[in-house]
C-alpha cells in the first residue's frame, strides 16, 4: 500500500467514508458522502446495504473484545484500525464505541495499539487517544509485520510476550486469499499462548453485486472471500464460540438471506 502523507480533500477517503457509514459526521468529506451513495446504490433494493455490513462488523468487534480482556488476552492489537469510531447509538443495536473504552469497561487493565498506514487516521487517532494511558495510535501497514511489531508506539503499549488480541476487522479483503493466509500467519508465528485473532471479511454472495461494489469503489482491488477461504485464516487456531458467523447488526442477523453479509471468527492460540 501506498502510505498517505497530504490531505486531499478531492478524493474519498475509505476510513473516513467507513465512519460515514457508522452515522459520523466528522470528519466526513463530501467525497465520501458521495462514495457511500455510490456504494449503496450497488446494492438490491430492501436487502442490507454497507451502513447495515459496517454497524454489523462493529457490533461483532465489540462482543469479540469484550470476551477477550475477560480471558488472558487483554492486550489489543487493532490492525488497519480506521479513524476512531465515534460514540453513536444505532437503532436496535448495542452502543458504538472505540474499541480500547471497551474493552476497558470489561477489564480496567486492558490496553490497546490501533496502527493504520494512512497519516491522515494516525493524526485522528493520536488526537483522540492523547493523554489516556496504555492507549496508542502507530503509523504502520498491517502488511509489514517486522514494522508493526517492532514499531516503538506498538511497544510501549503491547508486551509480546503476554497474550494479544489481534483484530483484523474488515481488513483482509484487500488482498487475495493467499496472501490475507500469508499476513495472518506472520502475526501468529509471534504470539504468545493465550492469544487470539479476530477476523471479519466481507462476503458478497452476489458475485454481480460483487463487482458493482468493485466498480462503485474504485480505490483499491477488492477480493470476495468465501466461508471455506475464511475458513483457512484460521488454520492452526482453535476456533471459539461459533465458528464462523454472520455478523449480527441493528436488524438481527445482518445477510442471512442477503446478497452481502459480514463474516467473523475468532481463533485462540
Amino acid at each position: 500500500m501506498t502510505v498517505v502523507s497530504e490531505l486531499d480533500t478531492s478524493i474519498p477517503n475509505g476510513a473516513r467514508a467507513y465512519n460515514g457509514l457508522l452515522g459520523a459526521l466528522e470528519p466526513l468529506l463530501r467525497p465520501d458522502r458521495d462514495l457511500n451513495a455510490r456504494l449503496q446504490a450497488a446494492f438490491p433494493p430492501g436487502e442490507p446495504g454497507p451502513r447495515d455490513l459496517a454497524i454489523a462488523n462493529r457490533v461483532y468487534l465489540q462482543r469479540a473484545v469484550q470476551q477477550a480482556v475477560h480471558g488472558r488476552a487483554r492486550q489489543l492489537l487493532d490492525l488497519g484500525a480506521g479513524f476512531p469510531v465515534p460514540r453513536l447509538q444505532p437503532r436496535g443495536a448495542p452502543a458504538l464505541r472505540p474499541l480500547h473504552e471497551v474493552a476497558r469497561a470489561a477489564n480496567p487493565e486492558a490496553r490497546t495499539a490501533y496502527v493504520d498506514w494512512d497519516l491522515q487516521v494516525v493524526s485522528h487517532g493520536r488526537a483522540a487517544v492523547r493523554g489516556i494511558p496504555g492507549v496508542a495510535y502507530a503509523h504502520a501497514d498491517l502488511a509489514g509485520i517486522a514494522s508493526v511489531v517492532q514499531c516503538p508506539d506498538v511497544t510501549q503499549v503491547i508486551d509480546w510476550f503476554q497474550p494479544v488480541t489481534v483484530i483484523f476487522g474488515l481488513t483482509l479483503h484487500f488482498w487475495p486469499a493467499s496472501a490475507a493466509r500469508t499476513i495472518v500467519e506472520g502475526y501468529l508465528a509471534g504470539l504468545a499462548p493465550g492469544s487470539r485473532v479476530v477476523i471479519t471479511v466481507p462476503w458478497w454472495r452476489d458475485e454481480a453485486l460483487f463487482h458493482r461494489v468493485q466498480g462503485a469503489y474504485g480505490m483499491a482491488e477488492l477480493h470476495n472471500h468465501n466461508p471455506t477461504q475464511v475458513m483457512a485464516l484460521f488454520r492452526g487456531l482453535s476456533l471459539m464460540g461459533n465458528g464462523i458467523e454472520m455478523a449480527q447488526g441493528e436488524a438481527g442477523l445482518a445477510g442471512r438471506d442477503a446478497s452481502a453479509c459480514v463474516l467473523g471468527g475468532v481463533g485462540l492460540v
